[in-house]
């Protein structure tokens, strides 16, 4: 069960990370941006199955709970710092 996280608790997070986790980990009556949040995490997974399914040229096909997914995905990254 989440409990409310603190400052002290999350300090390497800084004070970002520590919203954050007050906004996904129990803080109450937050219910709905939790919510909206969610949403935009699968909506975010969508897109980005969506991207590498057509990059690839392979279909995606969406799992199930529980069911194990194996394999790797490589791709080249330009980094910005070089």
């Amino acid at each position: 069960m989440p409990t409310a996280a603190t400052p002290s608790t999350h300090r390497a997070a800084g004070l970002r990370g520590w919203c954050y986790l007050e906004l996904i980990g129990g803080g109450k009556g937050l219910g709905e941006a939790k919510q909206a949040m969610l949403q935009r995490a699968d909506f975010l997974a969508a897109q980005v199955a969506k991207d590498i399914a057509a990059e690839t040229d392979l279909e995606h096909r969406p799992i199930t709970d529980g069911q194990r997914v194996v394999g790797i995905y490589r791709r080249s990254v330009m980094l910005a710092s070089g």
